[in-house]
């Protein structure tokens, strides 16, 4: 029997993070420094819209705060290092 390595597919992601456009904007607006309610203009959201999205992150690459969702997002390749502004590599959005 042959086993063959499948490559990740978009409903998983790379590494097994996947995210919607609409979280992939969240995390890049917190990764830039805008507020809660900055982010909830901007997406069209209400601040709780923009809170869960951040609590799924934050659950999703086990971080206690904004401060470590960002830096896990960074360490694990999820947002492209050495632009500004900051955007999720397009692999992790489904």
């Amino acid at each position: 029997m042959t086993v063959v390595a499948e490559e990740p597919s978009a409903a998983t992601g790379v590494g097994g993070y996947a995210m919607s456009a609409l979280a992939a904007d969240v995390l890049a607006g917190v990764a830039a420094g805008h507020s809660t309610g900055r982010l909830a203009g901007r997406l069209v959201l209400s601040v709780r819209g923009v809170e869960y999205h951040c609590s799924r992150l934050m659950r999703m690459l086990n971080a206690a705060n904004r401060t470590e969702l960002v830096a896990r997002a960074y360490a694990a390749g999820i947002i492209a290092a050495g632009e500004w502004p900051p955007r999720v590599r397009d692999e992790f959005v489904r």
